[in-house]
């Protein structure tokens, strides 16, 4: 499943993506965040395909997409 958290209020963008993310931490999620500036396509292959060890599903959060450069 893929979720974008997307608008024009940044501030109410991350207050959501903060409660978002702390629901997820309650039910022992784990969570990855990482900047898009600099993501490389194997980096990205290594989050979404490391596994945890005791977490049974894991978020993986890519900040600041609208700062790459458009194709």
């Amino acid at each position: 499943m893929m979720v974008i958290i997307h608008g024009e209020d940044e501030v109410k963008i991350h207050q959501y993506l903060a409660s978002v993310l702390d629901s997820y931490r309650a039910k022992n999620i784990s969570i990855s965040r990482t900047d898009a500036k600099g993501l490389s396509i194997s980096d990205l292959e290594t989050l979404v395909g490391t596994d945890e060890l005791f977490a049974s599903q894991k978020v993986v959060v890519i900040d600041r997409i609208h700062a790459l450069p458009k194709s």
